[in-house]
């Protein structure tokens, strides 16, 4: 699956290096974020924790190659992702919970494929595709609270995230789905969602990145 991801990546680069007509923008917004499927290991058992989105944003460059009603958008982008969470496990005899936040920074390398329909005003425009979204850096802030009889503590513990063999997984593959207009003055507007389908945690847990993102862009080439 990697190497097909890296293959449809690169080849739309190749695309537009040698295109003999493409357009060039720039495109920036806000990303709604969480983390999917989050659980974690509480003495050997799997916790399900519940996760909410966090607002942060994207920025970035485009290329749009038309070939007919099809058009292929490769892109780099800079894109904030992560999500807050929360843990809660109770047994007979303790009560553990735990919230944490974290927010992930990655430069993103989407090829999408569109399908263009004209309208009045421009153009309405659906599809999506492949991304490899490789970790820069990274903010976790987690606080937790652990009661057993009429004793309870707690603290707050925070840092960097680390994307190496020690950390979360890098680079992150998944998959982005676009709808949008574009209008005759080169502006568009866009709403899309990426579902990663890499696990970026290395044991005992899961977590995948999903973002819903919204756009302005604006074709200057």
């Amino acid at each position: 699956m990697k190497k097909l991801l890296l293959l449809l990546l690169l080849s739309g680069f190749i695309s537009t290096s040698f295109a003999q007509s493409f357009h060039l923008g720039i495109r920036a917004g806000l990303n709604e974020s969480r983390l999917s499927e989050i659980n974690f290991l509480n003495n050997g058992t799997a916790v399900k924790g519940n996760s909410s989105y966090i607002s942060r944003f994207h920025a970035g460059l485009f290329a749009e190659i038309p070939a007919g009603r099809f058009s292929i958008e490769p892109g780099v982008f800079y894109t904030e992702k992560g999500a807050e969470n929360k843990y809660q496990a109770t047994t007979a005899s303790s009560s553990q919970s735990y919230y944490q936040k974290t927010t992930l920074n990655y430069l993103e390398i989407p090829v999408n494929i569109l399908y263009n329909i004209p309208v009045s005003v421009g153009k309405i425009f659906v599809g999506g595709g492949p991304y490899a979204a490789f970790g820069l850096s990274g903010r976790y802030r987690s606080n937790y609270y652990i009661s057993s009889g009429q004793n309870t503590q707690g603290g707050e513990i925070q840092g960097d995230v680390r994307f190496d063999k020690s950390g979360y997984r890098n680079p992150d593959y998944g998959i982005n789905t676009l709808l949008g207009l574009r209008l005759k003055n080169n502006i568009s507007f866009n709403v899309g969602y990426g579902f990663g389908f890499t696990n970026l945690y290395r044991s005992g847990a899961t977590a995948k990145n999903k973002v819903l993102s919204i756009s302005v862009g604006y074709e200057f080439l």
